[in-house]
């Protein structure tokens, strides 16, 4: 069976593009769990100290894909989160064992399943969980190519910050600017706390060391381009995501060993720049294409291929990075 899940670091990158900042609300290791009531088979506290025994601080959460909150009544996320007291529970667990919880969304520009409903919505629902402590915006390819995505966007970020004006937001997209010129890059960056590039060497492929330098070169020259036609506030301080397994025919190769200490240790070396503090070190994110969730590297670091348990398992090279 192919390996079918994305697991994925983030440093926060001092480049010459960032602003040194000190509070941000995500630092350290932290894990992108795609469907969580699949992860060790829904057993929170099985999931928390499988996240703990890698030096994990912060989990980001599934919550939404366009017009769908999956923490609606009825909806699988809502129903697992139940049993524990509801979602609002379920964040106080994690913070009660040292763990920040995020929720994130796709969004295409545009309602996409027809729940009546907006994006926008969507988003503030999940901010409105108690005591979560963010949101993450994943925006991709209906970016590209919407006709009105610079509208769509600014009217998306506008509701989110009417409100939840002092709420926790991130974006994550592309890492190549040039290749996704249409993007509307400043729209989205000029109103979160934090970009996070999603730097996946292995869907090229490529090494993680080449493909963190064009990432950084990309946003090195076109935040100075924005900053100098007046779009100061799309400067934002970058955390690069990386992948730390194979994710899907036709989308690369397989992670190595190694690959995983190489991507952390170039982005710890060699992009930060004087001037800019470095926030802390996150690795990952985890995104399964079908099915159950896992994570998985063996005892000698390299990275194991998919389980059918669904079972959260060690990643020795993980916990060693930094």
């Amino acid at each position: 069976m192919r390996r079918l899940s994305i697991l994925l670091f983030v440093f926060v990158l001092a480049v010459n593009i960032c602003r040194a900042q000190t509070s941000l609300a995500i630092a350290g290791k932290g894990m992108w769990i795609w469907k969580i009531w699949q992860a060790d088979s829904g057993k929170v506290l099985e999931v928390i100290d499988t996240l703990k025994g890698a030096d994990v601080t912060w989990v980001v959460v599934k919550m939404g894909d366009s017009d769908s909150y999956y923490n609606g009544s009825g909806k699988t996320l809502y129903n697992w989160a139940a049993a524990y007291g509801g979602m609002d529970s379920v964040v106080s667990i994690f913070h009660n064992n040292g763990i920040k919880i995020f929720g994130f969304q796709y969004v295409y520009g545009t309602p996409h399943w027809g729940n009546g409903i907006s994006e926008a919505d969507v988003a503030n629902m999940i901010l409105d969980i108690r005591g979560l402590d963010g949101l993450i915006i994943d925006a991709e390819i209906q970016y590209d190519t919407l006709s009105d995505r610079v509208t769509a966007a600014q009217t998306y970020l506008d509701s989110i910050r009417a409100y939840h004006p002092t709420s926790f937001v991130a974006l994550t997209s592309w890492a190549r600017v040039a290749v996704h010129a249409t993007f509307p890059w400043t729209t989205f960056l000029s109103a979160v706390a934090v970009n996070m590039p999603q730097t996946y060497w292995a869907a090229r492929p490529t090494t993680p060391q080449t493909e963190l330098s064009r990432m950084s070169s990309d946003f090195t020259y076109y935040t100075t381009q924005w900053v100098s036609g007046g779009d100061s506030a799309a400067s934002k301080p970058i955390m690069p995501l990386g992948q730390a397994e194979y994710f899907g025919p036709g989308n690369g190769n397989d992670v190595y060993p190694g690959d995983i200490t190489s991507f952390c240790d170039f982005v710890a070396a060699d992009l930060p720049v004087s001037g800019c503090q470095p926030v802390g070190v996150r690795p990952d994110r985890l995104a399964l294409r079908v099915g159950r969730i896992h994570f998985r590297m063996a005892g000698d670091g390299s990275v194991g291929g998919a389980g059918r348990s669904g079972r959260l398992r060690s990643f020795p090279e993980l916990s060693e990075s930094f």
